[in-house]
């Protein structure tokens, strides 16, 4: 049995007419005939009464008209959902994201890509430090959100935050109500930083900053959560370096101060163009609308 055999069917079922019907398909009368004949051998029924006047549906036909209809319905509707598939407006995505943080720019990217493709399902995948550095090539997720470089030549890469960083520090610190401090008016103070094995870029970052300003930064406490960190800064153990999207999370226990030479903290959506996956293609394309509106243009 063939769609065009179902086509050729429900099309004289609805006009009872051979020489319309082939003219309507743009098919010769005997190629209809042989149709309509080759289906009812197949079923091995009778679907119609043929007179030299006239043409009937049997009680058979009538029944098999009508689902004939729906197989053909669902036929074009499974067609029009592959081709949707195969476009990218239909199917799943996987996005790896660094478990230990909350960011929110994360939330507003993913909650954006669900409201404009609500076709497609999105997954989030929490993912350690290291799982995340290797989840392109082992392709456990389709992109991941990082800070780190690409890993291979086939990665590529949008930035999708770009946030100013600011001095953390306790409430009651002498520095807290300044409006701007330079790196080097923080000299004499004891540093917090993430561990360099949870955080390579950010511990790192305070060591050159502080060498930039002429001094090696004290760093105290290396922690591997970054609540933890709050938390020390806020009990005046230290302070510390953040990105400005971490004051709300703060719940104003912690002065946030901008640094004078600015400097951001980056994070890039990454994916290997070798990924065949087409619902990629959406999420990259809000990739680069989203880079393009950054609140903190890219250099």
């Amino acid at each position: 049995m063939t769609i065009f055999q179902l086509e050729c069917f429900c099309a004289l079922a609805d006009s009872l007419n051979f020489t319309q019907t082939a003219n309507a398909m743009f098919i010769t009368q005997p190629a209809l005939s042989r149709a309509i004949s080759s289906l009812e051998q197949e079923l091995q029924l009778t679907l119609l009464q043929r007179t030299t006047h006239s043409v009937t549906l049997t009680p058979a036909g009538k029944i098999f008209s009508s689902e004939c209809h729906k197989m053909l319905k669902e036929f074009q509707r499974g067609s029009e959902r592959a081709r949707s598939a195969q476009a990218g407006q239909i199917g799943s995505v996987r996005i790896g994201f660094q478990r230990d943080n909350f960011e929110t720019y994360i939330v507003d990217f993913v909650n954006l890509f669900r409201r404009s493709h609500t076709d497609i399902t999105l997954e989030l995948l929490p993912l350690s430090v290291n799982e995340l550095n290797n989840a392109l090539q082992e392709k456990m997720a389709d992109a991941v959100i990082s800070g780190g470089p690409p890993a291979t030549e086939s990665i590529r890469s949008l930035m999708i935050a770009n946030l100013p960083e600011c001095v953390a520090l306790p409430l009651d610190h002498p520095l807290a109500n300044n409006d701007i401090l330079d790196m080097r008016d923080l000299k004499n103070e004891k540093f917090i930083a993430m561990a360099r094995s949870i955080s390579c870029s950010g511990f790192e970052s305070i060591i050159q900053k502080s060498l930039a300003a002429g001094f090696e930064a004290q760093i105290v406490a290396q922690v591997d959560l970054l609540p933890t960190l709050m938390t020390m800064v806020a009990c005046g153990q230290g302070i510390s370096i953040l990105h400005r999207d971490m004051l709300p999370r703060s719940n104003g226990r912690i002065a946030f101060v901008p640094l004078r030479s600015v400097s951001y903290f980056r994070r890039w959506l990454m994916w290997d163009i070798n990924n065949d996956n087409p619902c990629l293609q959406p999420l990259i394309a809000l990739g680069r609308k989203w880079q393009d509106d950054l609140e903190y243009p890219v250099e």
